[in-house]
């Protein structure tokens, strides 16, 4: 059996209640498992990124597709990464908002290059990686 460690964290009063309103909307027993999820997140996603350490996630991007030229430099993203990339999904949210979720599978520093890559393209709006190994 893991060995448990108590800390105490000092918090604004605001943020307390939100948590634990959260917490039992979200239907968890105890506080102590929530801080325990929500930390083991935080972790598994700020994990620095180790030479050749493997990795998954899923990359979410949120793009403007009347920016001129941006359509073909994510694509030509998404062949210079494609040795990650296990599957892409475009999904056209309106006239102008258009979303493509990569799942991914490879070395982290290689992940987090790709995400970087696509993020400073002007007309990306929006991109969050989640990482789950």
């Amino acid at each position: 059996m893991v060995r448990r460690t108590r800390f105490s964290v000092s918090l604004p009063s605001p943020l307390v209640e939100e948590f634990d309103a959260l917490v039992k909307d979200m239907g968890y027993s105890t506080r102590s498992k929530a801080v325990h999820d929500a930390i083991s997140a935080f972790i598994v996603e700020n994990r620095a990124s180790g030479k050749g350490e493997p990795a998954a996630g899923a990359l979410v991007c949120l793009y403007y597709r009347d920016v001129k030229g941006l359509v073909e430099k994510i694509e030509d993203e998404q062949q210079k990464h494609s040795s990650i990339i296990s599957s892409s999904l475009h999904i056209a949210l309106d006239s102008k908002r258009c979303m493509r979720i990569f799942a991914v599978r490879g070395h982290r520093e290689e992940i987090f290059k790709f995400a970087q890559d696509l993020q400073t393209r002007r007309g990306v709006r929006h991109l969050k990686l989640a990482m789950m190994s």
